[in-house]
């Protein structure tokens, strides 16, 4: 070929030049691509994967796929290529149907879930109305798991990459990004009248009272269960009775910068489990309460 004409030459200016792929940076490219696919043959489960095929060979209905966001994408690609081969297969997006496209559905199909962390919540609201059609299910994330370690993606940048997701949500979410803080907690003195802190139990949807000193260092806890107890062993008496006399002065608590997983782990762990931590700084001044409820709420 000869040179161009004055008017297609290339720019000269580095910015506007065309980047060059040489050779040997391709071939690098295809040996790392093999590598991917030779570690996802190494850690496939051939067991899952035969009990998979074997479901959608059997089926004698219609073969459906359904995902959220890139498992939406992968499932969509899916279901076309059976399409592609002969074979009844079908996209259904669990939003569309939890609004009325699950009627396309009877008991002789098969509906393949693909989620990550097999928590999505549009799928998890999607399975009791599938399985009240008696449709059968499968939650197809093997491949994405192997593939997740293909690519050596850690679960620390899963999570950056998927923040609204139950992964993300597990590796973000710190303590005190959940927690109610000082304003909302239920506190009092040790030297107050149980009697006199019973608003103060109910009214903040913690189930409990956070006992401090004057310069709001945490002293103990006092709950529901705690007053009920009272009540039984000590009757009118407990007209009479301080928190501070009946509170417990060891409870379970956290730090801010702890992982909201963990305090979920805290409130599960033996000898029973507790519904609320207070959260407490290095000089055990309280600065906050994280509840189970408001774990679950944040999607935890």
């Amino acid at each position: 070929m000869g040179s161009l004409p004055p008017s297609l030459d290339l720019p000269s200016d580095p910015k506007h030049r065309q980047q060059q792929i040489d050779e040997s940076t391709l071939l690098n490219l295809f040996k790392a691509q093999q590598n991917h696919l030779n570690y996802f043959f190494r850690h496939l489960d051939l067991s899952q994967a035969l009990s998979f095929a074997h479901t959608l060979l059997n089926s004698s209905g219609t073969i459906f796929f359904s995902g959220v966001g890139k498992s939406g994408f992968v499932a969509n690609k899916i279901s076309q290529t059976l399409v592609s081969l002969g074979i009844r297969a079908s996209f259904l997006h669990p939003v569309d149907a939890l609004h009325g496209d699950i009627g396309a559905l009877s008991s002789l199909d098969v509906l393949v879930l693909f989620s990550k962390s097999g928590n999505t919540d549009e799928l998890l609201r999607l399975v009791p109305c599938a399985r009240a059609k008696a449709i059968q299910m499968v939650f197809g994330d093997t491949v994405a798991i192997a593939l997740m370690g293909a690519r050596n993606l850690t679960k620390e940048e899963y999570a950056t990459n998927h923040p609204a997701g139950r992964i993300g949500k597990s590796l973000i979410f710190k303590v005190k990004d959940v927690m109610k803080k000082q304003n909302e907690l239920p506190v009092c003195r040790e030297g107050d009248l149980i009697m006199d802190q019973l608003v103060e139990l109910t009214s903040k949807g913690c189930g409990c009272l956070l006992v401090i000193d004057p310069d709001y260092r945490l002293i103990g806890t006092f709950t529901d269960g705690d007053l009920r107890r009272t009540l039984k062993a000590s009757g009118e008496a407990i007209f009479k009775l301080t928190v501070g006399e009946m509170c417990n002065r060891t409870p379970r608590t956290i730090g801010p910068d702890a992982m909201a997983v963990e305090a979920m782990k805290k409130m599960e762990s033996p000898p029973s489990p507790v519904q609320f931590l207070p959260v407490i700084n290095d000089q055990n001044v309280l600065i906050g309460i994280i509840t189970l409820h408001g774990l679950v709420s944040a999607g935890l």
